[in-house]
């Protein structure tokens, strides 16, 4: 049985999160309280969580962001990671380079699920 796709809006013009199906990847757009374009992409994949691997969800959004001192636009890339059964668990930027820095990670919680 496939897991029921599902979107939350954070405002009615807003979609900042989808529930892929299975083996599905969900891209969608939205709008910062900037006026920003984000690029959003999110799949089911498996990571260490824990000390075991577990299922989750990683969405990677692409920000173009325009910087008036240096007249550049520079494009910002970070991913979250949303545990099932637990929720978000980290926050990572990807550098120009390809260097991953984690900006946000939570401790693992251990929880009888029973």
């Amino acid at each position: 049985m496939g897991i029921e796709k599902k979107e939350y809006h954070f405002e009615t013009f807003n979609i900042v999160l989808k529930i892929p199906s299975s083996n599905q990847i969900e891209r969608w757009n939205f709008f910062d309280e900037n006026g920003e374009k984000i690029e959003c992409e999110i799949v089911w994949v498996q990571a260490e969580y824990g000390g075991k691997m577990q299922k989750m969800l990683k969405k990677t959004e692409k920000e173009i962001v325009y910087f008036p001192n240096t007249q550049r636009n520079e494009t910002i890339v970070r991913e979250f990671y949303y545990v099932k059964g637990y929720g978000l668990w980290k926050k990572n930027v990807i550098e120009k380079n390809g260097d991953i820095s984690t900006i946000e990670e939570l401790e693992y919680i251990d929880v009888d699920r029973n």
